[in-house]
């Protein structure tokens, strides 16, 4: 039996006849920065200069939104926190309930109830905060 010789197309398959391979694209001359939207507001002084620059009412208004979203996301934070503490510790019990055990008792399911009771932590926390991001 004769080996197969390989090509560099992984299927295995030899490319039709007559077809070319496409040449890749050239690569730009300077690569194209990525734009990140947050990134003028990263400096609390650009924050509290484009404040400055609205109303009272609108930056009253723009205040509380980003004091609120703020509370929210250190709720979150807070959440995922307990939820991983809570999930730590239920592991340990889990782990020594499984060591105590009488042989061939399957008590495979103690090890499920950590993550239950981390993700209604989670669902709660964020239910709770309004969690749209």
């Amino acid at each position: 039996m004769a080996a197969r010789k390989r090509t560099s197309d992984r299927s295995g398959s030899a490319p039709a006849p007559g077809a070319a391979a496409r040449p890749e694209p050239p690569l730009p001359a300077t690569p194209i920065p990525a734009v990140d939207p947050a990134r003028p507001f990263a400096d609390p002084k650009a924050v509290a200069s484009a404040i400055a620059q609205l109303s009272p009412d609108e930056a009253q208004f723009f205040i509380g939104k980003l004091e609120q979203a703020l509370r929210r996301r250190r709720l979150q934070a807070i959440g995922y926190l307990v939820a991983l503490a809570l999930w730590l510790v239920g592991m340990v019990f889990a782990l020594a309930y499984y060591g105590a055990a009488p042989e061939g008792e399957f008590v495979g399911w103690v090890f499920l109830v950590p993550f239950a009771l981390a993700g209604v932590v989670m669902l709660v926390v964020g239910r709770w905060t309004g969690g749209d991001g």
